[in-house]
């Protein structure tokens, strides 16, 4: 495994992997809510899974 830093706005990198989407579920984003503290209003009104666009990269090169 390896870390790539978050602060690379504005730098070209090059990656090599996978994008996929990714999916959170309704009871898992009202589980997640709950835990956070937010109110039952709050969670109530979630009512839509979450999806996401995720990376699994096998190498980053930072061009400097």
């Amino acid at each position: 495994g390896f870390f790539v830093p978050k602060d690379l706005g504005g730098k070209e990198v090059v990656v090599e992997g996978i994008a996929f989407k990714d999916t959170t579920s309704v009871e898992d984003l009202r589980h997640y809510a709950e835990d956070g503290g937010k109110s039952p209003e709050e969670i109530a009104a979630i009512t839509e899974p979450e999806i996401n666009t995720s990376f699994l990269a096998d190498g980053v090169v930072i061009v400097q």
